[in-house]
C-alpha cells in the first residue's frame, strides 16, 4: 500500500471515529471530563478521544504490512496503557495503580527487545558490567517519565497531541536514516497522521480530549522511538565515552523537551508550595503564557514552536562538528531554562491571585 493512503488511513480512522464520539451521547457520557478548579477547560467536554486515534493507528499499522519485531513490541505493550487509561477516564483510579501499568509495560518492553538479539540496544559504554544496568534502568525510567510528561502536557485544546505530532515526524525521519530502524519509520509517521485527525476535533475550542485513553499509551510510543534512536543514532563523537553516552540523552531530551520541561516546572514549583504533583493544576507553561495575555492559541503555537526548533537542533546536530553542536545545544538549554524561569517568576504572583480567588469561590 502506497504511503499517503496509509497516512489517510489513519487520519480519517482517527478523525471518523472521534466525530462519533462527539455525536454518540453514550460515548458522551461515558467518558465526559467536567470542569473543576484544576482542570482548565470551562464546559464538558467528551473524552476518550485516545482510543480512535489507537485504533486508527493500529489499523493503518496491520495494512501496510510494516508489522516486525520492534512494531509489534511498541502495539504489544501501549495497547494495557490504553486499557487502564480508558478505564480511568470511565472510572478513576488511583496514581499508584497507573504508575503499577505503566511499569508492567515498560518492563515488558524492555524485555521483548532484549531478549531479540537483532533488536538489542547499544550500550555504548561497555558491554559488560554496572553500566549495562545503569542503561537499562535510564531506559525504564525514560519510558516511565515521558508517558508521565505527555500526560501532564495535555492541559490545553491541541498542546499534547501537536507537541506529540512533532516528536513522532522527528522520530520517523531519523528513524528512516537508520539501517536498524528503517522498518519503523513508517510507524511514526503513521502515528502522526492519527494525531493530526484528532487534532481537527482537540484544537481550540476543543470538542473532544484525547483523555488517559490517549495520552498513556502515545507517551509510551514517542519514549519508545526516542529510546530506540539512542542505538542506532550517530553522532559525530566517540559514543564509547562517558561524554558520547551522555550526549545521547541530552539528544533525547532534545525531541522531549517541551514535556520534560513543562513536567520539571511543575514538579519543582509544586513542591515548593507544598502541593502533590499527581493533583492537576493551572501553573502549566501553557496557562502562564495564558496569564501573560497571550491567548490559548497563541500559547500552545508558541510551545509548538519550542518543540518544534528543539527538534529540528536533534536533526541538526548530526551534521555539525563537536564543539559546534555541543555549543549549539548547551546554549538552546540555557536560554530554555532561562525563558522558564522568568516565565515561572513573572507569573507567580498572577497565578497565586487566581487560586486564592478559585478558593474563596469555592468556599
Amino acid at each position: 500500500m502506497q504511503f499517503w493512503l496509509i497516512a489517510l488511513t489513519a487520519f480519517f480512522i482517527s478523525l471518523i471515529g472521534c466525530w462519533a464520539i462527539t455525536q454518540s451521547a453514550w460515548l458522551r457520557n461515558l467518558g465526559n471530563i467536567e470542569p473543576s478548579e484544576n482542570r482548565w477547560h470551562q464546559t464538558i467536554t467528551p473524552g476518550l478521544g485516545g482510543i480512535p486515534i489507537f485504533i486508527g493507528f493500529a489499523v493503518a499499522t496491520l495494512a501496510s504490512g510494516a508489522i516486525g519485531p520492534l512494531s509489534s513490541a511498541i502495539l504489544v505493550c501501549a495497547l494495557p496503557l490504553l486499557v487502564v487509561g480508558t478505564y480511568d477516564d470511565i472510572k478513576p483510579i488511583t496514581p499508584k495503580a497507573k504508575l503499577l501499568v505503566q511499569i508492567l509495560a515498560t518492563a515488558l518492553f524492555l524485555l521483548l527487545i532484549t531478549t531479540n538479539e537483532s533488536l538489542s540496544l547499544i550500550t555504548s559504554i561497555s558491554e559488560a558490567g554496572p553500566y549495562v544496568l545503569l542503561h537499562w534502568l535510564f531506559c525504564g525510567i525514560w519510558l516511565i517519565a515521558i508517558i508521565n510528561a505527555i500526560n501532564l502536557l495535555d492541559n490545553m485544546d491541541g498542546l499534547a497531541a501537536g507537541v506529540a505530532s512533532i516528536a513522532c515526524l522527528t522520530i520517523a525521519y531519523l528513524c528512516g536514516k537508520s539501517d536498524m530502524l528503517s522498518n519503523i519509520s513508517l510507524l511514526y509517521y503513521i502515528l502522526a497522521a492519527a494525531l493530526a485527525g484528532f487534532l481537527m476535533l482537540n484544537r481550540h475550542p476543543a470538542k473532544l480530549f484525547m483523555g488517559d485513553a490517549g495520552a498513556l499509551w502515545i507517551g509510551f510510543t514517542v519514549a519508545a522511538g526516542v529510546m530506540l534512536l539512542l542505538s542506532s543514532i550517530t553522532l559525530p563523537i566517540k559514543p564509547e565515552t562517558t561524554l558520547g553516552y551522555t550526549m545521547k540523552w541530552v539528544f533525547a531530551l532534545l525531541i522531549c523537551a517541551v514535556p520534560v520541561s513543562d513536567t520539571l516546572m511543575v514538579m519543582i514549583t509544586r513542591k515548593m508550595r507544598g502541593q502533590a504533583i499527581s493533583i492537576g493544576g493551572k501553573d502549566h507553561l501553557s496557562h502562564r503564557l495564558v496569564s501573560l495575555g497571550l491567548s490559548e492559541k497563541a500559547s500552545v503555537a508558541i510551545l509548538w514552536l519550542a518543540a518544534l526548533i528543539a527538534a529540528s537542533l536533534a536533526i541538526l546536530i548530526q551534521h555539525f562538528q563537536p564543539p559546534l553542536w555541543i555549543a549549539t545545544i548547551f546554549v538552546f538549554f540555557i536560554i530554555l531554562f532561562a525563558s522558564i524561569c522568568w516565565l515561572t517568576n513573572k507569573t507567580a504572583k498572577l497565578l497565586h491571585v487566581v487560586a486564592d480567588h478559585s478558593h474563596q469561590h469555592s468556599s
